[in-house]
């Protein structure tokens, strides 16, 4: 909970840029691991969730445990990503949107990031998403 209320505290800015309302559900979990790799999935998954979303949109984030799994889910009101796209966003320097003036550009790098985390840590990460209704990206780490 401390490095996910570290990355929201980093990216106030933009959130408030947006006029981005965002919910918190979250339990002070313990995970074995390195604590930059969190903070970079946190990061890329939360910062995607503004760049993506709309003006005036909301971001809700959960981060839960069970006796047997963590899991951390953020779902977003934004531009959302076109089913013929979702299987590929994990790819590194795969774009959705190529085109320069629609949003701010990245390096197609951050999802393969995430990715490369969750499989570390012999985790799961899906996603849902509907163009213009927004997206949601759930990762399961199971604990040992």
């Amino acid at each position: 909970k401390k490095v996910l209320d570290n990355v929201l505290e980093d990216l106030n800015p933009l959130i408030i840029d947006k006029s981005i309302q965002v919910s918190l559900s979250t339990q002070n979990v313990m995970f074995k691991g390195v604590e930059t790799d969190f903070k970079s999935l946190f990061k890329n998954l939360v910062e995607n969730a503004i760049k993506y979303n709309k003006v005036n949109g909301s971001i809700d984030i959960f981060l839960t445990q069970s006796e047997d799994t963590i899991e951390f889910v953020i779902k977003d009101t934004g531009i959302g990503i076109p089913k013929s796209h979702q299987e590929r966003i994990f790819e590194r320097f795969y774009q959705v949107n190529k085109t320069k003036s629609l949003y701010q550009n990245g390096t197609g790098l951050g999802l393969a990031i995430v990715k490369h985390v969750v499989s570390y840590y012999k985790g799961n990460i899906r996603v849902d998403s509907e163009p213009n209704l927004g997206t949601t990206f759930r990762v399961i780490f199971h604990k040992e």
